[in-house]
């Protein structure tokens, strides 16, 4: 292995630190061996504490990158990585983490991020494992953090490839509303009260109650693009919940509502939070040049979610020279969101499109037509169901004692026996069957026929992404177009602004959006995607036709990560040099579907008759529906246009730490 040094550098900067940032004399200097360099690499850090990073080859400067990392966020990255896979309970001896260790564990991002492992290119999996070995190499010559003197831990697993996809995969679940099964149950009792009392319970819930018209009717593409939104041109037909279906969402819910804690990883995913992303056109900004605002609205933690940071690969043979500072995540190599490089810089926000369905299953037991002992029935055909079982450990924390585990699998077969036997299905996304009606078609040994109901989460991010592919195609990108192809690869769909020094502004939302075949056929069943569906045929997603021949891997037919037929590319929202000169997007309703509190009355533009389905950006606690940090950027920016004024860099700082409150300002006239 080859062994060469890097030098560390503490620099004490004032005022605002830029990319090329003046060098005084260091106050602090040292040499460090690590293993695998191909060159020296230089590591300075600014008086803000921000890491500059500079080297030949970008795989000796994400080396260094992970050996920093691990230097100042070990921990941090430690229990990211154990929250995704389900074993913080082994760090902290928090009991209420055990449950929700069980929540993840049935979800099984650790095998999605195994997945997204095996579909790696060489050069994704040598950058990848430098980081790693640049992690462990910090982990070998220093003592673990306090914190775990404190939990009584003396060691900690390597750092591996799979662990940083994890912590990838847990970002998106973060991201990802599972909330159907609560909007169901609701749904059922307002329609159960309406019945009752004499009053349509579901237009109630549906259009006031779970409406998603926005406060304020800032839309992305339609804003930028001057033109009008969505006009609704279907008028799909609404059906009440079977009550087969709505008895099993209130059983869940109750089942959840039982779990010891008061945290479910699931439903309180995307609860909180916002970002905001917009930009400038070059002709309506000051400088002359386009202008990119990014705030990811991460919430205050200690240390921060994200780690600012500078990297230089003044001359890799690969990607050539690369500058690239921005918003780095601890346990992922390169700069995520915000960022830039030395010719784009970009803004991400969270999209909260619907790329997760619950299904109503029927599960068979010993069918002769089934393959294996256990299938699921759907679309004339039985489905395979793969069974785990998962074992529990809590660390015992205060005995004195370190490494001191309890085996807590008993304790979590008590309460939530779906936990321990774990059953998931391949046809659906490999996703989990999160609730079994009658437990005893599976738990009995018997070999007699039998069959019960079930729900099956079936969401996109399980399937094998090539997020690492889009990561380093964004981050050495030289135009907004570059930007856009990378991120086809993504495969989870989110807000990006993008600017170039060509001069253009893009807004993409690139992402796999599953296609439901009863979307397509133009007439959504049962309550429609946002509830659990009904799962013996025509509601599921449609599969693609490259994977019926037998491909086992990505892209796709329409270059796509998952075997499923999506929206296509060209119909995802998106614009280039927007005709009004700005483009924003802070979570809002991305294309004015929402507009008309209704987002299954729009036709998709390349296929009369069949349903246009983003998803709803609403969701408890997420205020981007409401459209009100949209609209009030939106209207700050209008009204320096409209002043004939053009958009300096202070405006965009101001815009940045606007505090006014929009739905006071629409309210206090009514007062």
């Amino acid at each position: 292995m080859r062994r060469t040094t890097f030098v560390l550098l503490l620099l004490i900067v004032g005022g605002i630190v830029g990319l090329r940032c003046p060098r005084p004399e260091p106050v602090d200097h040292s040499t460090i061996d690590l293993p695998g360099l191909e060159h020296r690499v230089r590591v300075t850090t600014d008086g803000l504490g921000v890491p500059h990073i500079s080297g030949v080859r970008l795989e000796d400067v994400v080396r260094v990158q992970g050996y920093v990392h691990a230097r100042d966020r070990f921990f941090q990255m430690d229990v990211n990585r154990r929250t995704a896979s389900g074993t913080l309970a082994e760090l902290t001896g928090d009991f209420n983490d055990l449950f929700a260790d069980a929540e993840m564990r049935v979800l099984g991002l650790r095998a999605a991020a195994e997945r997204d492992a095996e579909i790696l290119n060489t050069r994704e999996q040598q950058l990848l494992q430098a980081y790693a070995e640049g992690v462990n190499a910090w982990l070998a010559s220093n003592p673990l953090p306090q914190e775990y003197e404190d939990l009584e831990i003396s060691s900690v697993p390597a750092w591996r490839i799979v662990d940083t996809l994890l912590i990838a995969k847990g970002w998106l679940a973060s991201l990802t509303n599972f909330s159907e099964p609560r909007g169901t149950a609701l749904l059922a009792e307002f329609e159960a009260a309406g019945t009752a009392q004499g009053f349509d319970g579901r237009a109630l819930f549906e259009e006031d109650v779970a409406g998603v018209s926005p406060m304020d009717p800032a839309a992305t593409v339609p804003d930028a693009g001057g033109a009008l939104p969505f006009v609704a041109s279907a008028a799909p037909r609404r059906e009440h919940i079977p009550p087969a279906i709505a008895a099993a969402a209130r059983r869940y819910r109750a089942r959840l509502g039982q779990l010891p804690g008061d945290r479910n990883p699931l439903e309180g995913f995307a609860a909180t939070g916002g970002s905001n992303a917009w930009g400038v056109a070059a002709w309506r900004s000051a400088s002359g040049a386009p202008t990119v605002a990014g705030d990811p609205h991460s919430q205050l933690t200690a240390p921060s979610r994200p780690y600012e940071i500078h990297l230089r690969a003044v001359g890799d043979p690969r990607s050539g020279k690369l500058d690239l500072s921005g918003a780095s995540g601890p346990g992922i190599p390169a700069v995520v969101a915000p960022g830039q490089n030395d010719h784009v810089a970009w803004g991400a926000t969270a999209f909260l499109a619907d790329t997760v369905d619950y299904f109503s299953d029927r599960l068979v037991r010993g069918d002769p037509s089934c393959p294996v002992w256990l299938c699921i029935d759907s679309a004339s055909a039985f489905h395979p169901v793969e069974e785990r079982s998962e074992t529990y450990r809590l660390n015992f924390v205060g005995n004195g004692v370190f490494d001191d585990f309890l085996d807590a699998t008993a304790a979590v077969r008590a309460v939530e026996p779906g936990a321990v036997d774990v059953l998931s299905v391949p046809f659906r996304s490999f996703g989990p069957i999160v609730q079994v009606d009658d437990r005893s078609v599976v738990d009995d040994s018997g070999n007699s026929p039998a069959e019960t109901t079930v729900l099956t989460l079936q969401w996109t991010a399980l399937h094998g992404l090539r997020s690492t592919r889009a990561l380093f195609g964004w981050v050495s990108a030289r135009d907004v177009w570059q930007f856009g192809e990378a991120l086809r690869s993504f495969g989870a769909a989110q807000h990006w602004v993008v600017a170039d020094t060509g001069g253009n502004l893009a807004y993409f939302a690139f992402g796999d959006l599953p296609l439901r075949a009863d979307l397509e056929a133009g007439q959504p069943l049962g309550g429609g995607p946002r509830r659990i569906r009904d799962g013996s045929g025509p509601s599921n997603w449609i599969p693609d036709p490259l994977y019926a021949q037998g491909r086992r891997v990505p892209p796709y037919s329409q270059g796509q990560s998952i075997p499923f037929l999506v929206i296509p590319a060209e119909e995802m929202p998106q614009i280039v040099n927007p005709p009004t000169g700005f483009v924003v997007s802070a979570n809002n309703d991305p294309v004015g579907t929402q507009l008309d509190n209704d987002v299954l009355n729009q036709f998709r533009p390349s296929s009369p008759g069949s349903i246009y389905y983003l998803g709803p950006t609403r969701l408890p606690g997420f205020g981007g529906f409401l459209g009100l940090r949209a609209g009030r950027i939106t209207r700050l920016l209008r009204d320096k246009i409209d002043a004939g004024q053009l958009i300096s860099i202070d405006d965009m700082k101001r815009f940045q730490g606007d505090t006014q409150l929009l739905d006071a300002e629409l309210l206090v006239p009514f007062l």
